[in-house]
């Protein structure tokens, strides 16, 4: 299950895996993340926001990520 978390700077992802650490969860194995840079179109309009996306292997860990964010 993917989760989507809206940033404005990488340095915000390094709080987010310590949660997940402490809540015992092991990326790779637990859930992955990728990091998503912002799109634009020709005229330089924002198509979507710079973003990483988080997927969980159980559905329990996104909706509990979920709440958490």
């Amino acid at each position: 299950m993917k989760v989507t978390v809206h940033i404005d700077s990488a340095n915000e992802i390094y709080p987010i895996l310590d949660k997940l650490k402490e809540r015992g969860l092991v990326n790779t194995v637990d859930f992955t993340f990728a990091y998503v840079p912002p799109e634009y179109d020709d005229a330089w309009e924002i198509k979507h926001l710079k973003c990483v996306v988080f997927d969980f292997v159980e559905e329990k860990n996104a909706t509990w990520f979920s709440l958490l964010i």
